[in-house]
């Protein structure tokens, strides 16, 4: 008899107290057994429940950010052995079948790297609208098949169709290539990631419609000064990415990360967000004095390098 792969589950934690309990209780009723949850706890207040059964917290310098926390979590799951790591954000639930869904997706498909579920309000019912217009509408054919109810294992999808908040990756498809790139603070980091598994590494990524999460979603509906931050995160990051796209010559990246800077300017004016604009120029000062340093990393063995290092800095202080 087959023994089941094992799951090494990391959840990036930071000051989540509202959410964490219905993340972990979601866990322990999965279906599918997850050997060990990471708590990558980079947060100003550790979290309390640290002596919880079946959570290895691991202690991380405060405000490091997602895609930190989240390489320290990979890394030791990793190094425990594990056939598939994951990754769930702390204001997200599983379905019981989740894990089970995506673990047959990714045996199904043995080329494939990393897979996600669907992304559904915390009912696990329903797709809001702007969930739906992201990560279903975009999907050839996915549409269709979850009206007709009649889905597919899994559907291959662009690196921009994957929702970050929670995704597996084949551990051995992983080991030796860099994980998150720190230069992100906060947005953007996945989908760079997927974009070099995809077009770097030409290795597919699947969306896995029969698993589900329920996603808080909590900065769709973010307003005021809280919008205004996310906003100008989330540009930098787009900015960023297309700065490091694989496809593209160092010379074409840059040119069409001014285009995107240009244009973004533009519809922020337009939707009545003229005053981001300020915030958006200050960010973009500092973006020209990383360039030097973001075009390194557009080379995988420094990035990997880079990582490694930051992995063993933030996990050991040293």
């Amino acid at each position: 008899m087959k023994i089941p792969p094992t799951v090494g589950l990391v959840i990036p934690y930071y000051l989540g107290d509202d959410f964490i309990e219905g993340c972990l209780a979601s866990i322990q009723a999965s279906e599918y057994p997850v050997k060990t949850v990471y708590l990558a706890d980079n947060s100003p207040e550790p979290y309390a429940g640290v002596n919880a059964q079946g959570i290895a917290r691991l202690p991380l310098p405060a405000g490091i950010g997602f895609g930190r926390a989240c390489n320290a979590g990979l890394a030791k799951a990793l190094a425990d052995g594990h056939d598939y790591l994951m990754i769930l954000n702390q204001d997200a639930v599983l379905a019981p079948d989740t894990i089970s869904h995506l673990v047959e997706a990714m045996e199904d498909c043995l080329l494939a790297t990393a897979a996600a579920p669907l992304s559904y309000d915390l009912s696990l019912q329903h797709i809001s609208e702007k969930t739906y217009h992201h990560y279903v509408a975009p999907i050839t054919g996915l549409a269709t098949d979850l009206e007709r109810g009649d889905l597919k294992l899994s559907y291959p999808v662009d690196y921009t169709q994957i929702n970050g908040a929670c995704v597996i990756f084949r551990a051995t498809g992983m080991v030796d290539k860099p994980w998150f790139d720190p230069v992100f603070k906060q947005y953007g980091e996945d989908t760079e990631l997927f974009q070099r598994l995809l077009y770097e590494y030409n290795t597919p990524l699947l969306v896995v419609p029969r698993a589900r999460i329920g996603h808080q979603h909590s900065n769709f509906s973010a307003k005021g000064e809280r919008a205004d931050w996310i906003a100008a995160q989330v540009r930098t990051g787009m900015l960023i990415c297309w700065l490091k796209d694989p496809r593209r010559s160092w010379g074409g990246s840059l040119l069409k990360a001014f285009i995107v800077a240009l244009h973004t300017q533009w519809i922020t004016v337009r939707a009545g967000n003229g005053h981001r604009l300020p915030t958006f120029w200050r960010r973009d000062i500092q973006l020209l004095g990383q360039l030097a340093e973001i075009r390194r990393r557009r080379e995988s063995n420094y990035l990997y390098q880079f990582v490694q290092d930051m992995i063993k800095k933030d996990t050991t202080g040293q």
